[in-house]
């Protein structure tokens, strides 16, 4: 593992990558929601389209994206 960081909810905050030995995938809450790499241009764009589609749909009143934000 790359260091001993824990999650928010407990464990580690590294999680072995299936079928890839030695690769993990970092996670602040859970290992079944990996962290988003939001310096990633192409992941933006995809969750601006996911944004804006739910938000042209109407009547939403919350969404969250933490896994961006923290």
């Amino acid at each position: 593992m790359p260091n001993n960081w824990r999650s928010i909810f407990g464990g580690s905050t590294w999680e072995p990558v299936p079928n890839e030995p030695g690769t993990y995938y970092f996670n602040s809450f859970s290992s079944q929601q990996p962290d988003l790499n939001w310096k990633n241009p192409k992941l933006r764009q995809v969750i601006y389209k996911m944004i804006n589609w739910w938000l042209e749909k109407g009547g939403l009143l919350a969404f969250g994206l933490m896994q961006l934000i923290f």
